[in-house]
């Protein structure tokens, strides 16, 4: 059984607080130069990680930065990734998650070159023409306030009772039940949970099981108002915010574990560890040119970087970089 503990150590932590947090004050096409070759958007897991790179790693021979990854944030918003005096059209609204962020990749093909994603489970219900390439390990698990009364050790079992609101467990039928909280319809995060759990989701679910309520963000503790409610959460951009690697959002979240594995280990055994993406077109990924340059190959720009990879909590997979899995639909 490979594991990596994902504490990260604190004098890493305080050299990189000042460059990491920094990324997030401001759209990164407002700055020099004003519209970068490789434009990105989508999952908030991989939001941070992304921005380090392409804000403050990456750079060409002149030292400008040679991508840009969009926040999630703010909601409602636009964002405009190309210049519209010469590429009009590429303003549209910000994606709140990776399934958004993929579709505004196949909406715009002009305007984005690639989505960050957490699953691939959609492969076979996205358009053909687009390739998921590796990047990162990652466990989801779920989050808890700290003064919560939700247990921090559930099983699976037990996981899909409280989101198929078991009238044993969940509120409001018992008082003293939980309080299940979801992402948005379309989010990866929602969609790998619900698939490990075996259970069917549909832009109605919270209509059918009244006690869940969904449209959340990602990885963000602050949404937990309630000691009975709990919420999906990565490992990674978790430990990223506790140790101010990423700007903190965890409020007073912590982190229970799924069948017994404990969320502070990257463990491949866990119940929902997963590899994250980058998705590009698959003209990019077999051509030339800056996207490949950045994704392609375990020496591309961004698989090479593997201390940054890592400063965010992941593990960076074997086969980052790796072009093969491709959509089917």
């Amino acid at each position: 059984m490979r594991k990596r503990r994902l504490f990260l150590a604190a004098g890493a932590c305080v050299a990189t607080l000042a460059l990491a947090v920094g990324t997030a004050v401001a759209d990164p096409d407002v700055g020099p130069p004003p519209y970068r070759p490789v434009e990105g958007s989508g999952a908030q897991t991989t939001q941070g990680v992304m921005n380090d790179l392409c804000n403050n790693i990456i750079v060409n021979g002149s030292g400008n930065p040679i991508c840009a990854s969009y926040d999630i944030d703010p909601q409602p918003s636009n964002i405009t990734t190309r210049d519209p005096a010469t590429t009009p059209g590429c303003t549209f609204s910000r994606p709140n998650s990776g399934g958004p962020g993929f579709d505004a990749l196949i909406a715009h093909p002009t305007c984005l070159d690639f989505a960050r994603v957490v699953t691939s489970t959609d492969s076979g219900t996205r358009p053909v023409g687009f390739a998921y390439i590796p990047l990162a390990t990652d466990a989801l698990t779920y989050a808890v306030r700290g003064d919560s009364t939700v247990p921090l050790d559930l099983d699976a079992a037990t996981l899909k009772r409280i989101y198929q609101c078991d009238p044993a467990l969940t509120f409001p039928s018992n008082p003293g039940g939980f309080k299940p909280l979801l992402g948005v319809f379309g989010a990866g995060n929602r969609t790998l949970f619900f698939s490990k759990l075996g259970i069917t989701d549909s832009a109605t679910y919270t209509t059918a099981n009244p006690c869940v309520h969904d449209g959340f963000l990602a990885n963000d503790g602050r949404v937990l108002t309630d000691p009975r409610q709990l919420i999906t959460y990565s490992s990674a951009p978790y430990l990223a915010q506790i140790n101010q690697v990423e700007p903190d959002i965890h409020g007073s979240a912590i982190l229970g574990s799924i069948n017994g594995i404990s969320p502070e280990v990257l463990n491949v055994s866990s119940f929902i560890a997963r590899t994250v993406y980058n998705v590009v077109r698959n003209t990019d990924a077999d051509g030339t040119g800056a996207v490949h340059d950045l994704f392609i190959g375990p020496s591309s720009q961004v698989c090479s970087n593997v201390t940054a990879i890592e400063r965010h909590g992941f593990t960076r997979v074997a086969n980052c970089g790796d072009k093969t899995l491709r959509t089917t639909n």
